[in-house]
């Protein structure tokens, strides 16, 4: 659009009053985290959110217990597992692929004729 337009511009105007309202609330902010009580608040309710997280995952933990279901600590631990299991598996089937290239001496044996045998006897 032009900037000599007769109708301002709603997404400049929009534009504006984002920065604007950014701009205060962090100088607000700001100012309230120098304040000693106002921090303290700060992390006394997150301790209250860590511990309330950590009840949480206790609980879950019980409930699928409980109904027989892995925890994430299960699958990932069944994760590492099929990992190392797929590294061997991988190595065994390198292993092999080079045993199968290496050449084997001709089998030029053959078995006795029915004549060599009957002769023995």
């Amino acid at each position: 659009m032009e900037s000599n337009s007769l109708f301002p511009d709603p997404m400049k105007m929009w534009r504006d009053a984002v920065t604007n309202m950014e701009k205060d609330f962090n100088s607000r902010a700001t100012e309230s985290m120098k304040d000693p009580e106002t921090v303290r608040s700060m992390q006394q309710m997150m301790a209250a959110t860590e511990g309330m997280q950590q009840s949480f995952e206790q609980a879950l933990e019980t409930y699928l217990h409980t109904a027989n279901l892995p925890t994430r600590k299960d699958i990932n631990a069944l994760s590492e597992k099929l990992d190392i299991i797929n590294e061997k598996i991988d190595t065994l089937q390198r292993n092999q692929a080079s045993r199968d290239s290496v050449p084997r001496p001709s089998r030029t044996r053959r078995p006795p004729s029915a004549d060599a045998t009957a002769e023995k006897e």
